[in-house]
């Protein structure tokens, strides 16, 4: 979250200095949607709100930057509306198709509404086109829930745990990591996996997770939510 905050006071300065930097913006969105989806913030609805706000100005700048693009597409996805967000990813990798990160939304989405084969298919992509890629948590993070919501939990935690070790500083995979393990019977790594996100983020409970996670499709909204509850977290 620190780093987050002096990230958004960089770009604020960049902003002030070429209001009209579509870039700036885009990532000004990003900061307000990792507020929101990490349980950073109390006002999940605020943040993804000026989020969206952010991204819409950045694209009305410079709607052929992919990287502008799958901003947008993340917001709109965060703002649940997955239609759109689909639209503005596939434009994203259309203008650059070897956009490792294009892809790694593009498999969030994907798996947020369901489609699991598909986002299967985009998780596998990123990890043939950069497999050093610095991102590459997210993308083993997305293949946790997707193990997860098909009933594969020993995969899950394995997902779950790469995501942890390619970048130790998010926490919040640890929300993912206590739901598989929770469905796998691992009751003690669950119980570990909740007690770190009580410290990370205090008062942290299953509703706030689950504002927190566009979950579109409601078999998978249940599915966590079950999880979440069977982990120990607080309703």
């Amino acid at each position: 979250m620190v780093a987050c905050s002096a990230a958004a006071a960089l770009l604020d300065q960049a902003i002030e200095v070429d209001p009209t930097y579509a870039l700036a913006h885009a990532l000004r969105s990003w900061c307000h949607a990792q507020m929101g989806v990490y349980n950073w913030t109390k006002d999940t609805t605020a943040h993804r709100e000026a989020a969206m706000a952010s991204a819409q100005h950045a694209a009305s700048l410079d709607d052929g930057d992919p990287l502008v693009l799958t901003m947008l597409a993340t917001a709109e996805c965060l703002a649940h509306e997955p239609a759109s967000a689909a639209t503005h990813i596939r434009r994203a990798l259309k203008i650059d198709p070897n956009f490792a990160w294009g892809w790694i939304r593009c498999g969030l989405i994907n798996t947020y509404v369901g489609r699991s084969e598909v986002a299967l298919s985009d998780f596998e992509k990123v990890l043939r086109l950069s497999p050093l890629d610095p991102l590459l948590y997210m993308a083993h993070i997305g293949l946790s829930q997707l193990h997860l919501y098909e009933g594969r939990y020993e995969d899950a935690i394995t997902s779950a745990e790469k995501c942890l070790l390619e970048n130790p500083k998010a926490v919040w995979a640890n929300r993912s990591l206590a739901a598989a393990a929770a469905m796998a019977g691992d009751e003690a790594k669950a119980a570990r996996c909740v007690a770190l996100m009580e410290r990370y983020s205090p008062g942290i409970s299953v509703g706030g997770i689950m504002d927190a996670i566009p979950l579109h499709a409601e078999p998978m909204r249940e599915i966590y939510r079950d999880a979440l509850l069977r982990a120990g977290f607080r309703r």
